[in-house]
């Protein structure tokens, strides 16, 4: 695997798309339930899922899945499936909604108003946990590529689902990771973990 060239790959992702999409999605108060009563009245939570599916689509993903599903007074998931080509499946998991306002912001700094400073994107949800589907899928985009995967010792990638939703940041960095588990029911022989990183730049 050339991972320098994975690397430039996802690099440009984030630089082309995801860095303006992040910055859109700072703007929308979408915060959880427990502290938004009328969530589903103020339509936060529907703008926020509706600027990740509609991103989501336009990567073109070979055989991706991707539908927001809803049920009444639950708040909306996005799933994206996406086959693979080895057994097993794989879970990587985000959610949408997002912590409120609090106090304490930097000058010049709140929660609803991105601001890029010294190569870092401030604003509520950039970091916890609005990356999540973006850096879920261009990785798993970055593997699916010819290059990626005919050098890969381990090949393609298992059957993921990457899903956001919102049943449960401040400064972040515009580039994160995610997190994925297996399913526990059954031995998995691979398992990929990383935390957000927060002290990474934006070029």
């Amino acid at each position: 695997m050339d991972l320098e060239r994975l690397k430039s790959r996802i690099g440009r992702t984030w630089d082309d798309s995801i860095i303006d999409r992040l910055v859109a999605y700072v703007r929308i108060p979408n915060k959880s339930p427990m502290f938004d009563p009328q969530w589903e009245r103020n339509g936060y939570m529907e703008a926020a899922v509706g600027l990740m599916a509609e991103w989501c689509r336009a990567q073109k993903v070979p055989g991706a899945r991707i539908e927001v599903r809803r049920l009444p007074g639950r708040t909306p998931l996005l799933l994206v499936d996406v086959p693979g080509e080895l057994p097993g499946c794989a879970l990587l998991y985000g959610h949408l909604d997002k912590q409120p306002e609090f106090t304490g912001w930097l000058p010049g700094l709140g929660p609803w108003e991105p601001v890029i400073r010294d190569g870092r994107l401030y604003g509520r949800g950039a970091a916890d946990d609005g990356y999540a589907v973006f850096s879920s899928l261009t990785a798993i985009a970055a593997l699916k590529t010819p290059s990626a995967a005919t050098t890969s010792r381990c090949g393609a990638p298992p059957r993921c689902a990457a899903t956001s939703s919102a049943p449960c940041g401040s400064g972040c960095s515009p580039r994160g990771c995610t997190r994925a588990w297996p399913p526990a029911s059954r031995p998995h022989p691979f398992v990929f973990s990383s935390s957000c990183l927060r002290a990474s730049r934006a070029r």
